[in-house]
């Protein structure tokens, strides 16, 4: 069996660290570092401008999962503050899974409370205990 990854899939990991070299600075790895919270927003919103997360919500958009998998591990290979990032695009896959179910069953709610409950839990962790569905 040939597990090489597929063209596209090399190309995406070539744009994956194209755009690292191009954006991970000491400025941005100093912040993560003196904050704690592992995560940038301007870093963030410039791989979303870069067309680097569409698609990478886990069953949402057109990416293979394997993009998905060099996105962070290209990232974590970098040093690159992803966590806040890795925790959003988790909890938006959930979103898209049973979003229209529990809009359905009346429990939307519910649904949101726990999305916004698990993307504070990176700048909170002790948040993450306090929600009860």
């Amino acid at each position: 069996m040939d597990f090489s990854l597929s063209p596209g899939a090399v190309d995406f990991r070539a744009a994956v660290k194209a755009f690292i070299a191009e954006h991970l600075t000491t400025e941005v790895v100093d912040q993560m570092h003196a904050t704690g919270t592992f995560n940038d927003k301007t870093f963030n919103a410039a791989l979303a401008d870069a067309g680097l997360l569409a698609g990478a919500v886990p069953g949402y958009g057109d990416r293979d999962p394997i993009e998905l998998y060099i996105l962070f591990n290209e990232l974590e290979n970098a040093g690159a503050p992803y966590d806040g990032l890795a925790v959003t695009m988790l909890v938006a896959g959930v979103v898209n899974a049973v979003g229209p179910t529990s809009t359905a069953t009346g429990s939307s709610r519910s649904c949101s409370q726990a999305a916004s409950t698990a993307a504070s839990a990176t700048a909170n962790p002790t948040t993450a205990r306090t929600w009860h569905p």
